[in-house]
Parts: structure tokens; sequence; C-alpha cells
């Protein structure tokens, strides 16, 4: 059986969406209207009802494999799992990506090979995963690693994104006031001084001049801004220079800690997980390098793929490029001699991703105190530049 997504209109005129499975699409239609629904439109969607913009969040894909890996697990043949979770979910959009991939497994094709067709919902690193397990009949083992992987990725990623959310909405508070305040307040307030016959103090002066700049250029600054970061996408678009980028970024002192232990860490997760599953380290090494945002990294783990194809040991192919920590390094290497790389790398990820977890909190624990003093400290100065001239006009009258 296919998999159709419909779109018919119920008894009180409603549009209803949704994802079934039939023999054909005129047997699909004539099912909706058994169930007192008018179809207006039923695709397959294998083939041209397949999006390439289909997704799944980590979260999403998690679950998903969580849930099949049970069902395996307890002896249920792999269409009939997908047909099960198919009805269970909310999400159309899950719903077409999962019948999809049972109508795959029905026409006899792998489930890697049904996943490789949604790219943005299963990556090569599950792909291959997946692959492996079926290959070795560890499927359902193989699945909940999977899910583990995506619930880790989707750990780390949140607690990223909420540590640097703080941070940046400081920044945009303090730039909305700033703004605010020397575009329009300023201006209104030192419109009294400006008649009066009387030296104003140098803050003053100095922020009537910032003032007025912003006044007349305010529109001109904006403009400039918005070509500065279409020019700076562009520019991260291009590998070349995102590359080069990146190296002067990677050999900063904070910044190129956390991006080197980053990368590291899932680096370390990735592999460790394809090896456990049965992948080849070659593969695997090629696999990983995928997961790498870092370019000067990942090339250093595609010319340790080819250098270990040729017999070299895995930690000394890492070592050379600089890029990687020494203790993951050292684990590497232990787990190489004892024959048990995959647990040892498994650790190596564990640390590291602590390591990052701590260095990231110590550098936001000292960015948002500072933040919160160099906001104060504009809004003190541009108060005392408003309240000086006062002082000086209530001496004169005294």
């Amino acid at each position: 059986m296919a998999a159709f997504e419909y779109t018919a209109l119920d008894r009180q005129g409603r549009q209803r969406d949704g994802v079934v499975q039939g023999e054909t699409a005129r047997a699909v239609r004539q099912d909706l209207r058994d169930r007192g629904l008018t179809p207006l439109d039923v695709k397959a969607i294998d083939g041209t009802g397949r999006r390439s913009g289909d997704r799944l969040w980590r979260t999403e894909r998690a679950a998903i494999m969580r849930q099949l890996a049970t069902l395996v697990r307890a002896g249920l043949p792999l269409a009939e799992a997908l047909a099960a979770i198919t009805k269970q979910l909310t999400s159309r959009r899950q719903q077409r990506i999962v019948a999809a991939l049972r109508a795959r497994v029905n026409e006899g094709y792998s489930l890697a090979s049904g996943m490789r067709e949604f790219p943005r919902a299963f990556p090569e690193l599950v792909a291959a995963t997946v692959e492996a397990g079926e290959e070795s009949g560890k499927l359902d083992q193989v699945l909940e690693r999977v899910a583990d992987y995506s619930e880790a990725s989707a750990t780390l990623a949140r607690s990223t994104l909420l540590a640097l959310l703080y941070p940046s909405l400081l920044a945009l508070v303090a730039i909305a006031v700033a703004g605010g305040l020397v575009g329009y307040v300023v201006p209104q307030v030192m419109q009294v001084f400006t008649h009066l016959n009387q030296e104003l103090p140098a803050l003053t002066r100095l922020l009537i001049a910032v003032s007025d700049f912003v006044t007349q250029w305010g529109v001109v600054l904006l403009i400039v801004f918005a070509l500065i970061t279409i020019i700076g996408v562009v520019v991260w678009r291009n590998e070349q220079l995102r590359h080069q980028i990146q190296i002067g970024l990677l050999v900063m002192p904070v910044i190129g800690r956390l991006m080197k232990t980053l990368a590291s860490a899932r680096f370390a997760r990735t592999l460790s997980i394809l090896l456990s599953s049965g992948v080849t380290v070659v593969n695997a090494l090629n696999v990983s390098s995928g997961v790498i945002s870092v370019l000067p990294i990942r090339a250093q783990v595609e010319l340790a793929a080819r250098r270990v194809r040729e017999g070299e040991g895995l930690a000394q192919c890492l070592e050379r490029g600089g890029w990687f920590p020494p203790v993951a390094l050292q684990l590497v290497a232990s787990g190489e001699r004892s024959g048990e790389l995959a647990p040892m790398l498994e650790r190596s990820a564990d640390h590291l991703e602590r390591n990052y977890s701590d260095w990231l909190e110590a550098a936001i624990g000292l960015i948002q105190p500072l933040m919160i003093l160099a906001v104060g400290g504009l809004v003190l100065m541009i108060v005392l530049a408003i309240l000086l001239p006062i002082f000086d006009i209530n001496q004169l009258v005294s």
C-alpha cells in the first residue's frame, strides 16, 4: 500500500488535511467518501507528493526513532511499525515523511534508502547508522542510539541558545534605548540650552553633536548597516572566505576554545555512534566530517579519513592539525591501543560537552555584568550631559 496526502471537506464544509494509506488514489477517494468527507485533492506521497523542504527537528526525530525502536523490538514488522507511528502523529509534515518511509519499505527498499530521500529530516549520520543496523540485525539498538544522539544534540543546542539569548536581548534593548534618547529625547531637551548665551559643558556639547549626527544621518546609518549585513552573509556563504575567517576565530582565546570544544564534541559523539553501530572507520570519518560546521576542523577530519585508509593511526592524524584538545586525542589513542575506540570516543564526547558547557557559562557570566555596566554607563553619561547645564543655570541664578 502506498501513502497518500489528501485535502477534503467534511459535512460542515470545513477543510480537512491528512495522510492515509491506500492501494490507489481512487480507492483513497472512495474511503474518504465512506467516512463522510468530500475529497478535493489526493496525491501520492511517494514520487510527486514528496517535498524536498520536509524536515524534522531533533526532538521530533528523536521521538519517532524511539517509538520505532520500541515497536521493532516488540517484534512488529517495520512497515506495520511505521504505519502505527503515522496514525498517532498529529503534524501533517511528520505524517508525510513517515508515510513516505513506509511506502518505500513496502516497495522493497531499505529504511536507510528511504531516509536518504529526506536529507533535511534524516541527515547522513542517521541514514548511515540505520543502514549499519539493518545489515547487522540490530536495528532497534541503532534506533535507540540515534534517538539518544538527537536528544543530546537538541539539549546542547537549546542550552547554547538560552545562554546567548539574554546578552543578545540586552544588547538590542541598549541600542534601542540609546538610539531613542539620542535621536528624539535629547534634541527636544537641548533646545532649551541652545538659546542661552552660555557655554555648555564639554559632555553636553558632545551629546548634542552625536544627537545631530544621528538625526541627520540615521537613515544612512541604517542603510550602511543593512549593506554590511548583506555583505557579511554573502562572504559567510563563500566557503573559502569562511574558512579563513574561522581560522582567525579559532586562534582567539575564548571564542576559539568554545568553537574547538563544540566541534570536537560533535565529532567524537558522531564517530562513536557510527563505530558502535558497525560502520567502518573510514566511512564513519567521512560521515562525521559532515556534522562539523567549522571548516578547518572538517578539512582536518577529511584528511584524517584519507590517511587512515592508508594505514595511519586516527589519533596521529587528528593531532597534526592542532585543532583537537589534547585530552580528546589521548582518549582516542587509548581506544585505538585497547581496541575500544567507540567507548573512548563516547567518554571523550561527554568530557568535551561538559567542558563546553562550563566555558560557555563562565563566558556568559562575565559578559552579562560587563554589558549591564556598559548600558548603565551610557545612560549615566546622557543624564549627566542633560543635568550639567541645569546645574550651571541654578548657580547663575543663585
